[in-house]
């Protein structure tokens, strides 16, 4: 680039292409800075009646004058030449506005780096590292709480803590339960409760930052759904619909279930461990499969056959342990029907006390490590074979089994004691349910139907004729509809007891 015309500081120069570009020159400390500003473009005579340019138009020779380019030029090296005098006085450095850009840059860029610097705890995978190491221990089941941090993760993983709303924990709970956003590809449904459950943890979560680490941040779970968040209720509406067995089909699976010798299936159990175990979950009322695998022999109790009873037989009993719907442990009585299965699964019961403590902590439903050194107690994928090859043995002969898992146990168990006529508290107490949970597990059959329709009789002659052309089971059951409420009545006249959890009747 060549310099053609001098103007006392502003400068032209001609650049290979034949423009003209106008620059400026001045002296700041001893120091000879040159800017280049812009191309000197046309002349413009409106820029005469600018009382804003008189002085600066008076600095150009007449020639130029009526350049807006050199007008502007002779304004810019005026306020740089002003500026370098004022560093001087100050004893500052002086820096042009390009270098005072960089400079303004780069503090900011070292600010933003502080700020995440001191943010960098609020991280969501460091502040859950360092919540583990802190409380991770105190949870029964620390490998449960790691793998529901990993999921959670899926939405929040890179993310400050203190950036998290409400709205985004409401989100969350829609997109875990309705298998969107980054639970697109989850291979199952999961309903409401893991996305509640996830919630909470987290909440555990801001809870550490806020009372053990003193952090000032804010509880995005806490009331997550406040009435003036103008927004619905979360429900869960399940897709897949409970599959009910009936006493016939129940029992087909309890006989169908694979002995271990005969399926491989831990093989170094001794018995029929596998319906042992199905039998436990129903006859528990289908409690949680985590409860039964997590059995331990001491926390079966049998009857002493020697101690005498009057009337009826004392029950074993079952305790178990930190039960989701209780404080601490319950204790459930045995059916009788499922004791023998039990005692068949379990270990002898040794002599030597200090081989007795060991005897108790071993689980019922165990398997060996790969190591070979220790016994680990079932989890939830320790029988999902044996429950395949169950269903696969019973659905040739009962197809709508098909569709059935182990928890369907649990609407089994509520439907038979709700037609048995238990007491409502009493189910709720033996299910572990709250009054409006304990409700959604009574189905409506076929004969509790028949019971609605027959508590509406008129004619009581026409429904006694109607009994009398029945079978003999028939006319129990229909009688004992007749009867209402009045059990012992039921028994005494017609021989009919009301049903139970027992499939042995």
């Amino acid at each position: 680039m060549k310099r053609v015309k001098s103007l006392k500081g502003v400068e032209l120069y001609e650049a290979s292409d034949g423009r003209l570009r106008v620059g400026i020159v001045y002296t700041v400390r001893g120091k000879m800075r040159r800017e280049m500003l812009g191309d000197l473009g046309d002349k413009d005579e409106a820029i005469r009646s600018d009382v804003n340019a008189i002085r600066d138009r008076r600095m150009l020779p007449a020639a130029y004058k009526d350049y807006p380019s050199l007008v502007a030029a002779v304004r810019t090296l005026r306020e740089r030449r002003a500026a370098g005098q004022e560093a001087k006085l100050s004893g500052k450095a002086y820096l042009t506005p390009r270098e005072q850009a960089e400079v303004d840059e780069r503090a900011a860029a070292e600010a933003e780096s502080a700020i995440q610097d001191a943010r960098a705890p609020l991280v969501y995978e460091a502040a859950v590292k360092r919540f583990l190491a802190e409380r991770g221990a105190s949870y029964a089941r620390p490998r449960d709480v790691e793998l529901r941090f990993e999921i959670i993760g899926k939405a929040f993983a890179g993310r400050h803590l203190d950036e998290i709303v409400r709205r985004d924990i409401r989100q969350y709970v829609r997109d875990r339960t309705d298998r969107t956003g980054p639970f697109a590809d989850w291979p199952h449904a999961v309903g409401l409760r893991p996305a509640q459950m996830d919630v909470v943890q987290l909440s555990a979560l801001f809870g550490f930052l806020i009372e053990s680490e003193e952090r000032e941040i804010e509880n995005p779970c806490a009331q997550y759904r406040s009435r003036h968040a103008h927004t619905k209720a979360e429900t869960y509406r399940p897709q897949r619909k409970p599959v009910v067995p009936t006493e016939e089909e129940c029992l087909a699976i309890f006989a169908a279930a694979p002995d271990e010798e005969a399926s491989g299936f831990n093989r170094h159990l001794p018995g029929p461990t596998f319906r042992a175990f199905l039998k436990l979950c129903y006859y528990l009322g289908a409690r949680p499969e985590s409860e039964a695998c997590a059995l331990r022999h001491g926390d079966v109790t049998f009857p002493d056959p020697n101690v005498p009873t009057i009337g009826r037989r004392r029950l074993g009993r079952v305790r178990i342990h930190d039960a989701k719907t209780a404080a601490g442990d319950r204790e459930l009585p045995i059916h009788p029907e499922l004791e023998a299965d039990l005692k068949a699964v379990m270990l002898p019961r040794p002599s030597e006390p200090e081989a007795v403590e060991a005897w108790k902590r071993t689980p019922i439903f165990r398997k060996v490590a790969r190591t070979r050194t220790a016994v680990l107690a079932w989890n939830a994928s320790s029988y999902k074979k044996a429950w395949a090859e169950t269903l696969e043995r019973v659905t040739e002969k009962y197809p709508d089994l098909a569709a059935m898992i182990v928890r369907d146990f649990r609407k089994l168990a509520r439907t038979r004691m709700t037609d048995g006529r238990i007491p409502e508290p009493r189910i709720r107490w033996f299910m572990g349910h709250a009054r409006n949970v304990s409700q959604g597990y009574d189905e409506i059959t076929t004969e509790t139907a028949e019971e609605a329709v027959l508590a509406l009789t008129l004619d009581k002659a026409y429904t006694e004729t109607y009994i009398a052309n029945a079978t003999p089971k028939s006319q129990r059951k229909v009688a004992g509809r007749i009867v209402g409420n009045s059990g012992f009545l039921m028994e005494r006249e017609t021989g009919f007891e009301p049903a139970t959890l027992s499939l042995g009747s």
